[in-house]
């Protein structure tokens, strides 16, 4: 078979599953119509691509759901994620965060300047945090509106948290001289992204999770 022949072989290729079946059948080594396949590109440049800011996708869910709608019927791509972006879980411990108009929140200023304040931070309630309750809110609504299109979520890893509760500078300092109180920041950190994996599957049952922590990269720390 050569290419022109797969090429074809593809356009002709009918979906026979829904995403969610498609992905439960193929974890659970069953047959499947096709291998389920997304791209590198998470929704927000999603949104880029289809005209919309970043603060629109954020906060209007007509636009979320336009998004969703699109990636879809253009992509292929039958399945969206609803969860917590690099500083989302900082946000909620209490750093400010500054999110403009078309491009990536940064922290304005972090909540963790000093250890001596580190017993004032407290896990993260998904369900009563005021910047962790609206996004399961969403999820609600979006699952309600696409009930057969797969859903998955996600947080950032222990590291990349840890520098939105503390400076990035600090942060790293504390790798060589203050572990002990490093280990428990992260500790929490951790304690917090679980505690939103487990709200979750409360609602929705299980899903597909995952999470990314680019701050351990070899550009910022050392493999030791």
């Amino acid at each position: 078979m050569d290419y022109e022949q797969l090429k074809k072989l593809m356009s002709e290729q009918k979906d026979e599953m829904t995403a969610a079946e498609r992905l439960k059948a193929y974890n659970a080594g069953e047959e499947v119509d096709y291998n389920p396949y997304t791209l590198q590109a998470p929704d927000p440049a999603m949104a880029d691509i289809f005209g919309f800011t970043t603060t629109q996708f954020a906060k209007d869910f007509e636009v979320k759901s336009e998004v969703i709608r699109r990636r879809r019927d253009e992509f292929g791509l039958d399945s969206f994620n609803v969860g917590l972006g690099l500083k989302t879980i900082g946000g909620a411990l209490g750093s400010v965060l500054n999110a403009p108009e078309h491009g990536i929140d940064y922290v304005e200023r972090h909540i963790l300047q000093d250890y001596a304040d580190f017993d004032q931070l407290e896990v993260t309630d998904p369900y009563k945090n005021p910047k962790l309750a609206p996004i399961l809110e969403s999820a609600k609504k979006l699952k309600d509106r696409f009930p057969d299109v797969s859903m998955t979520t996600s947080v950032a890893g222990p590291l990349s948290t840890a520098i939105a509760v503390r400076p990035v500078e600090k942060v790293l300092k504390d790798t060589r001289k203050n572990p002990e109180m490093l280990h428990k920041l992260l500790d929490l950190t951790v304690e917090c992204s679980l505690k939103w994996f487990e709200a979750f599957e409360k609602e929705f049952g299980p899903v597909g999770t995952n999470f990314s922590d680019p701050v351990t990269c070899m550009d910022v720390i050392s493999k030791k």
